[in-house]
C-alpha cells in the first residue's frame, strides 16, 4: 500500500509537470484562440494512401494513419471528430485521434455521400434523396431516415444545430432539427440550382438562375441580396460557394473562362466583384479580408484582398496541376495538394507555412487494423482488432496511454514526452492500476521535459523554480 501511494504521488507530480510544460510551450494565433491541441488539421494524400495531422502553428506533421492508395477520399473534421469518407462507396471510417487508429466503420452504400458534422450533431445525406441522423461515436443511425425529392444539394448545419438541405426539385431549402423536418423555405422555382453557406452561423442560400442570395436570420426572417446578372450564366452545377465562413463575408464564384468572383457582406448587404478567369476552379474560401480560390489547372490558389482591391495574385501550392483542397479551420486557411506531398497553412495576416506531408519521422500506428464493414441492413459498429505487437512502453503504462498526435502537438519535443503524457493520463483515469515501475518511468520522462525546456525556451526557469527537480513538489 505504501508503495502504491508513493507511485501515485510521483505520477501525480507528472501531471503537474505536464501542466507547467504546457504553460511554457503554449502560444497563440492571431485572430483565433482555440486550444493548442486543436490547432491542426488532417490532410489526405491520394497517391500514398495516407492521412496526416499537421500542427497549424508550425506547419509540421505530428502524426499519420495509412489507408489504401488511389481511392477518392474526403476528410470530414470538426473539433475532435475526424471521419474518412470514400466518395465512391460511401464507406466511412471514424479516426480516434488520441490513439491514431480507426475506431469505428460503417458502409452507408451511397456514392457521393455527404457527411455533415457540427459539434455533436451529424447527418448522412444521400444525394439521391435520403437524410439520416447518425451517432458520431458509433456511426449508427439515430431515428428514422427522412425522404426528400432528389437530387439534393450540399447540406450544411447552422449555428443553432439545424441542418439545411437544398432541394432542387422544389426550389426550397429544408431545415431539419434533431432529425425532424421543419417548414421549408422557398427560395426559387422548381429546378433552379441552390447552394447553402453558413456565414457567421446563419444560413445563406444562393439561387444561381435568379442571381440572388437569401439570408435567413436567427428569428426566421429572410432578406434578399441581388447579385450581378453574370451569376446566372454559370454552367451546369451552378455557382461555387463554401460550406461556411467564420465572419460575414461570403464568396460566390461563377466558374468559367469569363468567370466572376462575387463577395457579399451579409451584415451590410454590400457586394464586391472582380473578374476571375479560372477554367478549372474549386470552391472559394475566405479568411479575414482575403478570398482564396483553388486553380486545379495550375495547382495554385488565386488570392484576392477585398479590402485592398486591385488584381488577384497567384500563390503556388502543388508542384504540378491537380486538385487543391482549400478550407478554413481554427482561424487558419489550409490548402492541400491531394495528389502530392505539399500543403500550405496560412494565418489571417497572410503568413504561411509550407507543409511536407511525407515526413515519416512522426508518430503513427505500428499496424492499423483493417476496418470491418457494417452490414447495410443492420448498421452496427466495429471495434479495431488488437495489435499483436504493441509498443512495450505503452503496454507498461497501461491501456489508457495517449500516444497520439495531439500529445506531440501539445508538448513538442523528444519521443520521451509521449510516454510521460501517457502515464499522466493513466493516473487520471486508472490510478488504482498503476504499474510497479510507474515511479521510475516518471523520473526518467520528467528529466526529458526539463532537458527539452532548457534547450528550447528561456522561460524554463519558471518551471524549474516552481518544482523541485527530484520530488516534483512545489518549493
Amino acid at each position: 500500500m505504501r508503495g502504491d501511494r508513493i507511485t501515485a504521488l510521483v505520477a501525480g507530480g507528472v501531471v503537474a509537470v505536464l501542466a507547467g510544460a504546457a504553460a511554457v510551450f503554449g502560444v497563440g494565433v492571431s485572430s483565433a484562440n482555440p486550444k493548442l491541441a486543436d490547432v491542426g488539421a488532417w490532410l489526405w494524400t491520394k497517391a500514398r494512401g495516407k492521412v496526416v495531422h499537421v500542427n497549424g502553428l508550425s506547419g509540421e506533421v505530428d502524426g499519420y494513419l495509412n489507408d489504401k492508395r488511389g481511392r477518392p477520399m474526403k476528410v470530414v473534421q470538426d473539433g475532435s471528430n475526424v471521419l474518412l469518407v470514400d466518395d465512391t462507396t460511401g464507406f466511412v471510417s471514424r479516426i480516434e485521434p488520441s490513439q491514431l487508429t480507426v475506431s469505428q466503420t460503417r458502409n452507408f452504400g451511397a456514392a457521393g455521400l455527404q457527411l455533415v458534422v457540427s459539434g455533436a450533431t451529424a447527418y448522412a445525406v444521400d444525394p439521391e434523396g435520403s437524410v439520416q441522423r447518425i451517432d458520431l461515436v458509433t456511426l449508427n443511425s439515430a431515428g428514422a431516415p427522412l425522404a426528400l425529392p432528389g437530387p439534393l444539394g450540399s447540406a450544411r448545419i447552422d449555428g443553432g444545430g439545424r441542418l439545411w438541405v437544398p432541394v432542387t426539385a422544389t426550389g426550397e431549402a429544408v431545415p431539419i432539427r434533431a432529425g425532424v423536418k421543419e417548414k421549408a423555405v422557398k427560395v426559387g422555382a422548381a429546378g433552379e440550382e441552390l447552394s447553402v453557406t453558413i456565414a457567421g452561423g446563419l444560413p445563406v442560400i444562393t439561387n444561381t438562375r435568379a442571381a440572388s442570395t437569401v439570408i435567413i436570420g436567427a428569428d426566421g426572417g429572410t432578406g434578399e441580396i441581388t447579385l450581378p446578372k453574370e451569376v446566372a450564366q454559370a454552367g451546369e452545377g451552378g455557382v461555387l460557394t463554401p460550406a461556411a465562413t467564420e465572419g460575414s463575408l461570403m464568396p460566390i464564384l461563377t466558374p468559367g473562362r469569363h468567370g466572376l468572383l462575387v463577395v457579399i457582406d451579409t451584415l451590410s448587404n454590400a457586394v464586391l466583384t472582380t473578374d476571375l478567369a479560372v477554367t478549372d476552379a474549386g470552391v472559394p474560401q475566405v479568411l479575414g479580408t482575403k478570398v482564396y480560390v483553388p486553380d486545379q489547372r495550375t495547382g495554385a490558389m488565386i488570392v484576392w484582398d477585398t479590402a485592398a482591391g486591385g488584381d488577384p495574385v497567384r500563390m503556388q501550392v502543388a508542384e504540378r496541376p491537380g486538385p487543391i483542397e482549400v478550407f478554413v479551420k481554427d482561424g487558419l486557411l489550409w490548402a492541400n495538394d491531394e495528389n502530392g506531398d505539399r500543403a500550405v497553412v496560412i494565418d489571417p495576416e497572410g503568413r504561411r507555412h509550407a507543409v511536407d506531408k511525407d515526413d515519416t519521422d512522426v508518430p503513427g500506428p505500428s499496424r492499423t487494423p483493417k476496418p470491418r464493414p457494417t452490414p447495410r441492413t443492420v448498421p452496427s459498429s466495429t471495434a479495431p482488432e488488437p495489435d499483436p505487437d504493441p509498443d512495450p512502453t505503452a503496454s507498461a503504462l497501461g491501456k489508457h496511454s495517449l500516444t497520439a498526435a495531439e500529445i506531440v502537438a501539445a508538448y513538442p519535443g523528444p519521443e520521451e514526452l509521449k510516454p510521460l503524457a501517457a502515464l499522466a493520463n493513466h493516473v487520471r483515469y486508472a490510478p488504482d492500476t498503476l504499474p510497479p515501475d510507474a515511479a521510475a518511468e516518471a523520473w526518467r520522462y520528467s528529466d526529458a521535459i526539463r532537458t527539452h525546456a532548457r534547450r528550447t525556451t528561456p522561460l524554463h526557469t519558471r518551471l524549474t523554480r516552481r518544482l523541485n527537480p527530484r520530488t516534483l513538489t512545489r518549493r
